[in-house]
């Protein structure tokens, strides 16, 4: 079967938050660039927050009053990265889903990339860091056996 070409695809952006009030604006004006880069005009950026402390959320709506495409979902008890992002997922409403780290240990410039293999017709395109510097060695394990499970048990 040959693959489906997505010239122009819609995208949603999913970021988990928690305490992230320094990151915000930042995460978001790469985000759009990238965006603005790849030519996708039709996309939404989904913030999925667990109640913070340092007013991230506040800085979220400000930004959603600028840019109608950035949405916030905001949890009334901390429920946890994986939670939040599940979450987020489920109320992408574009052809494809991405999920970043508000704290830009990966880079959205990345998205270009992952993009690229949408529009060449992937159904699943993912990134996976391949240097873990500064990371402690339980870290890299957790990771590393993470990746694995994951090979074992898809068809990625």
């Amino acid at each position: 079967m040959d693959p489906v070409i997505r010239p122009n695809p819609s995208l949603s952006i999913v970021v988990p938050a928690y305490n992230e009030i320094d990151n915000v604006a930042n995460v978001c004006s790469r985000i759009a660039a990238v965006l603005s880069d790849t030519g996708i005009a039709d996309w939404e950026l989904i913030f999925s927050v667990d109640p913070s402390s340092d007013g991230t959320e506040d800085a979220i709506r400000r930004l959603a009053e600028d840019e109608p495409r950035i949405k916030l979902i905001r949890f009334s008890r901390k429920v946890g990265q994986p939670a939040a992002t599940i979450a987020g997922m489920a109320a992408t409403t574009k052809d494809a889903c991405i999920v970043i780290d508000c704290d830009l240990q990966d880079p959205p410039e990345l998205i270009t990339d992952l993009v690229r293999g949408f529009r060449e017709g992937y159904d699943v395109v993912y990134a996976q860091r391949r240097t873990r510097e500064g990371e402690t060695a339980i870290k890299r394990a957790v990771a590393s056996l993470g990746y694995t499970v994951i090979g074992k048990i898809s068809e990625v």
